[in-house]
């Protein structure tokens, strides 16, 4: 059985010593000992959110590990009979997608446009980035592009440190947690000035979607059968299985992503829960945090700890055998905004659309960004794996949803880390739940993102 969920990006293949790999969306998923093992389905109220097992066999190679990144539709292609050259790629079904409309650009003169960026991309993404922004160059003699490359750790604290010094860039790589925020505070541009037909504060390059990764010749040698619902219980069972026979620990991810996904599973959000006072749902939220940090099988977040909060499998930990991962919603990938500082907006503007829509790019960028957002990628013709990136879409995507978080957002997120480290230290479930709850409140109304009940 070959089981997918969870939040993955441009990932590669590794074999760790025969460890598995998992990237995991909002619950723990599970790998066991040499016995086998059944984990019965449960009607348990603590089922781990958003967890089916897809099973999709016929798609794959067992011995190899399953890779999977960000498109929209599935190619159904049965691996035996697969050729390389004859493999149509699909155009993005997404709402509002498409080539960007046309643009208002300044006209072109001799002076010299300067356009800094600070982003946080790096790796493969990174380089294929430097190369775009050359290209761009070479076909714009007059426009000078400055990237800043910062570790995503700190990114956003040298963004603010930016604005306070006055030196803002002229593009900032954002996020789904500040964009109102930034937006609000009149720090980005809308851009629907500049693009006819647009409407936002970004432009995005690629979506990304929830994906697990399971290395399934792994979960058949170990004879374990998965259930379709995922509770504490199976966690607590097959992770301590894991842990005991194989010394391989559990990392998951215990912050907003748990939370939110907690939320939806009782069809519930996180921002009208805390506006209306019920700490019901939050305070069963900290009770998960106490419990899964209590496993002796549970490790630190270290393996989740990289940038942009998208784990690859060469980034897990060669003692973490299972990783989580991804909150369930469709995400923005290398969304980009152009910022109140821009002395040249509407240069900007075209570099942004450029990057998102031009078919100059197509072969180099491919599916390196998640699923093109405004670029057809029809021309490609796509290896095995991209296939396998594609197929994986039309098992998923009906299970995410796009959403913006509020303005305030990643202030709670902190305030949310701050009050489960408390709890895991001893702090009582309730008691968290109400102190965070009445300052996340404050937080969102103070922040324009709610209003008082």
């Amino acid at each position: 059985m070959l089981v997918l969920k969870g939040r993955g990006m441009s990932m590669k293949k590794r074999r760790a010593r025969g460890i598995v790999s998992v990237i995991m969306l909002s619950c723990c998923m599970l790998v066991a000992s040499c016995s086998t093992i059944v984990v019965p389905e449960s009607d348990d109220e603590r089922a781990l959110p958003d967890s089916p097992v897809i099973e999709v066999d016929e798609y794959y190679d067992p011995a190899q590990p399953v890779i999977i990144d960000i498109p929209y539709q599935a190619i159904a292609v049965d691996e035996e009979e697969h050729d390389e050259s004859d493999t149509p790629a699909l155009s993005s079904p997404f709402p509002g997608s498409g080539l960007l409309g046309s643009i208002d650009v300044a006209e072109s003169t001799e002076e010299v446009m300067t356009i800094r960026i600070s982003l946080w991309e790096s790796g493969e993404r990174r380089a294929k980035l430097e190369d775009a922004f050359a290209l761009y160059e070479s076909m714009n003699p007059n426009v000078d592009i400055i990237a800043e490359f910062i570790d995503y750790p700190g990114y956003w604290g040298n963004i603010s440190a930016d604005i306070g010094g006055g030196r803002f860039s002229d593009i900032i790589e954002m996020d789904s947690d500040h964009i109102s925020q930034y937006s609000q505070k009149s720090l980005i541009v809308p851009l629907s000035g500049y693009i006819t037909g647009f409407s936002g504060y970004g432009i995005m390059l690629g979506y990304s979607i929830p994906v697990m990764v399971f290395d399934r010749a792994i979960i058949n040698g170990l004879g374990i059968t998965l259930p379709e619902v995922f509770t504490l219980d199976a966690l607590r069972e097959i992770g301590s299985v894991v842990y005991d026979k194989l010394g391989i620990k559990t990392a998951t991810s215990l912050g907003m992503d748990l939370l939110e996904a907690l939320l939806r599973w009782y069809g519930k959000d996180v921002y009208s829960e805390i506006l209306s006072g019920d700490i019901d749902y939050i305070s069963q939220y900290f009770s998960i945090v106490k419990e899964i940090k209590s496993y002796p099988f549970f490790t630190s977040d270290e393996s989740e700890s990289t940038w942009n909060r998208f784990v690859t499998s060469a980034d897990i930990k060669d003692e973490d055998g299972i990783v989580q991962l991804g909150n369930g919603t469709v995400e923005a990938e290398a969304l980009f905004s152009v910022t109140t500082a821009a002395d040249y907006p509407e240069q900007a503007v075209a570099l942004l659309a450029w990057l998102a829509s031009s078919s100059d790019l197509t072969a180099l960028f491919r599916l390196s960004f998640g699923y093109p957002a405004y670029r057809s990628i029809s021309s490609l013709t796509l290896d095995w794996d991209e296939n396998k990136q594609l197929m994986y879409f039309e098992a998923a995507a009906d299970d995410v949803q796009e959403f913006l978080p509020p303005a305030g957002n990643s202030e709670i997120a902190l305030l949310l880390h701050e009050y489960s480290a408390k709890v895991i230290n001893g702090m009582d479930a309730d008691e968290a739940a109400s102190q965070f709850s009445a300052k996340a409140r404050d937080i969102l109304i103070r922040a324009g993102g709610g209003t008082e009940l």
